[in-house]
C-alpha cells in the first residue's frame, strides 16, 4: 500500500508542475522550484508486456539467421500495431487529469530496411574518415560485406547499437 500511495503522489507532484510550472516542498513552502521554462519528458516502457504478448517478436527484420528483414509495408504495419498497444496502455495506466497536461505521446518506431542501409552508409563513412585522418588508411568494402552487415549485423532486441558494434568489429 506504501508503493501505491507514493505512485498517487508522484502522480500529484507531476500534475501540480504541468500546471502552475513550480513546485515547492511542504516543510520549506518558501523555496520553489521554477519549472516554467522546462520540458518534461517522461519515459516508460508502458505496452511493452502487451507488445510482447501479442506476439511481435519478430520486430523491424526477420529472424537474425535468415537475414532476411520485413518488407517496408510490413514495419509500417507493425508500426501502426505497436502505437496502438501502446496507447492503449498509456490511456489505461495515466488518469484523465495527466494525460490531459501532455503535449503528446512519443512512441519510437522501428526501422525499415532503407532506413538501416542510410545509417549503415554514415557509420561507414564515419570510419573511413577516423581511419584515415587518424592512421592514413583507406577502408574501402564490398557490396557484400554491407549486405552482410545488413543481413547479419543487426541484433533485434539492440537495432541501431548492434550494427555499430559490428562495423566496428
Amino acid at each position: 500500500e506504501g508503493g501505491i500511495h507514493r505512485g498517487q503522489e508522484m502522480l500529484g507532484l507531476l500534475i501540480t508542475v504541468l500546471d502552475k510550472g513550480e513546485l515547492s516542498h511542504h516543510w520549506e513552502p518558501k523555496k520553489i522550484v521554477d519549472f516554467r521554462r522546462t520540458v518534461i519528458i517522461l519515459t516508460s516502457n508502458i505496452g511493452a508486456k502487451d507488445i510482447a504478448s501479442a506476439g511481435e517478436k519478430k520486430i523491424g527484420y526477420a529472424e537474425h539467421k535468415t537475414g532476411n528483414h520485413l518488407s517496408e509495408e510490413q514495419v509500417k504495419e507493425l508500426n501502426e500495431r505497436i502505437y496502438n498497444l501502446t496507447k492503449a496502455a498509456y490511456e489505461q495506466f495515466f488518469p484523465p487529469e495527466l494525460r490531459n497536461r501532455m503535449d503528446r505521446l512519443i512512441v519510437f518506431r522501428f526501422l525499415t530496411r532503407s532506413e538501416f542501409e542510410s545509417i549503415l552508409e554514415k557509420e561507414i563513412l564515419a570510419l573511413q574518415t577516423d581511419l584515415f585522418s587518424k592512421h592514413e588508411v583507406e577502408l574501402k568494402l564490398s557490396d557484400n560485406t554491407r549486405e552482410w552487415l545488413l543481413n547479419f549485423g543487426i541484433v533485434r532486441e539492440e537495432g541501431v547499437r548492434s550494427l555499430q558494434r559490428s562495423i566496428l568489429r
